[in-house]
């Protein structure tokens, strides 16, 4: 069982299917999403909670047998505040690809910087997720859509490098934001050296 100490709280996954317990195997690689929705909106932990139920749920009601189902790990407010949604040694359904062996960040953004208390927070956390998680690299994977990465994805990522990797129909190219890739290395740098003095 793998739960971050220093969370703010959770918004546990309880809907069957929006992860897989013990799925996640030996984890190598870190993965930044954009929550879609402003850093004003300063709670989105448990909104996101309650969408991917909902998503999920939908899903398995209109069939039973879809192996649909949508989640993270853990929630970044704007204010730095953590919220975990799923043990890490479990599986979030976060991509449509690679989505197991990975730890699922939700950054509360839409398509703006990272703030001062998200990039911090956020470092310490990845820190603690490579210590949990020997095999992770600290180290950012891609630098744009068109050099997104190699297919293994080893290291900190986003939701478009991944899905673009493993050559998925229609990757959702936009999760990431463009501000935030652009601080991805800087964020990766930062979690290397937290990790260091850990």
């Amino acid at each position: 069982m793998a739960m971050y100490p220093n969370r703010d709280g959770e918004y546990m996954m309880t809907e069957p299917g929006s992860f897989k317990p013990g799925r996640n195997g030996d984890v190598v690689r870190i993965i930044m999403h954009q929550t879609w929705a402003p850093q004003s909106i300063t709670d989105q932990a448990p909104i996101n909670d309650s969408f991917w139920t909902k998503q999920t749920g939908d899903a398995h009601k209109a069939n039973s047998k879809s192996q649909f189902g949508v989640s993270a790990h853990f929630t970044v407010e704007g204010d730095g505040r953590i919220f975990q949604h799923v043990d890490t040694a479990d599986g979030a359904m976060g991509t449509r690809a690679l989505a197991f062996n990975a730890v699922h960040i939700e950054l509360a953004s839409k398509d703006q910087p990272l703030t001062t208390d998200q990039i911090f927070c956020g470092v310490d956390l990845m820190a603690w997720i490579a210590r949990e998680h020997p095999s992770v690299r600290l180290v950012a994977v891609g630098t744009s859509n068109k050099d997104h990465g190699d297919k293994k994805q080893r290291g900190i990522t986003c939701h478009s490098f991944v899905e673009l990797a493993a050559k998925v129909e229609n990757p959702k190219l936009a999760c990431r934001g463009p501000a935030i890739l652009n601080q991805m290395n800087q964020v990766a740098v930062l979690a290397s050296v937290r990790a260091a003095i850990f």
